[in-house]
């Protein structure tokens, strides 16, 4: 345990007020630029067949579509339909653990993490 307090002491020494919060910097940049097409797509879907997809594979065929830095993009994003709405989030790290949420009635990513 005091291991571990003294890890995350260290982290928060080490970035001091010059760490990116949640949602900010390069990789939440990217999850959200890679997330524009999807979000379209969904919406899309929607559009023609009045309720979202059941999963994302239902819409993009498994490995058909890649994130900016290459990953396919139904493992890079976890989605889950709710209802007559869903929830898209992803996760990064660097600094500390992140994770940003979308869902349309909000129509904004919502992040969160600690360093």
């Amino acid at each position: 345990m005091r291991r571990q307090r003294f890890a995350f002491t260290m982290v928060l020494f080490a970035c001091g007020w010059s760490c990116t919060p949640p949602g900010k910097g390069e990789k939440a940049e990217a999850g959200y630029a890679s997330a524009k097409p999807v979000i379209a797509a969904l919406e899309a879907y929607r559009a023609k067949n009045n309720e979202y997809p059941a999963k994302l594979g239902d819409l993009i065929p498994e490995g058909a579509a890649r994130t900016s830095d290459g990953q396919p993009v139904a493992e890079f994003f976890e989605y889950s339909k709710m209802g007559a709405s869903y929830r898209m989030l992803f996760k990064y790290t660097g600094p500390g653990m992140n994770r940003c949420v979308y869902t349309p009635e909000a129509a904004k990513w919502e992040c969160s993490g600690y360093q």
